[in-house]
């Protein structure tokens, strides 16, 4: 489940990183605010997700992307990413969709929830000759959410490839 950015943000938040060899970047078209990772359903696994969607409500809301980071953390990066702040909206929404579909998770949901798009990911001999290259301040971007959506996700030497399956749209 996952938040989409419209494309102007997408193609801000795209050209954010220098150009790096050792850096597998996220295609614009794939940045997205991942709300609950599922793992492999079957159909009628599918459809039983699709009937839990049913009972998420939401009201619009604005989130604020802020910041650049890094997992496990900016002298040793894996993923490189822009951050979400939390907001109270942003974490009930997500606490509703885990609430819901957390039988169909991967076991990533044990994790606390920490809001975040991901930019790009390292390649083993990466290091940051200067992590403020990288790291380097941003100005906030808001973005309205107004839906969610299910999507299938297919890895590809590209880097993953997801398909919008459902949407679930704010109440107003």
């Amino acid at each position: 489940m996952s938040i989409d950015l419209p494309a102007p943000v997408r193609e801000e938040l795209h050209g954010l990183l220098p150009v790096h060899p050792d850096l597998r970047y996220t295609s614009k078209e794939q940045l997205h605010l991942t709300l609950l990772f599922l793992g492999e359903c079957n159909e009628d696994e599918r459809l039983l997700v699709s009937g839990r969607l049913q009972t998420i409500q939401f009201d619009p809301f604005e989130i604020t992307i802020q910041g650049v980071g890094a997992f496990p953390n900016k002298k040793s990066p894996r993923v490189i990413w822009a951050g979400v702040n939390k907001s109270n909206e942003l974490m009930n929404l997500q606490k509703q969709v885990s609430d819901e579909l957390s039988a169909f998770a991967d076991g990533r949901g044990d994790h606390p929830f920490k809001p975040h798009i991901t930019l790009a990911r390292t390649t083993r001999r990466f290091k940051p000759q200067k992590p403020g290259q990288l790291f380097k301040k941003m100005e906030p971007i808001s973005v309205v959410v107004e839906s969610i959506s299910l999507k299938k996700s297919i890895l590809s030497a590209e880097g993953s490839i997801h398909t919008v399956l459902e949407r679930v749209k704010a109440e107003k």
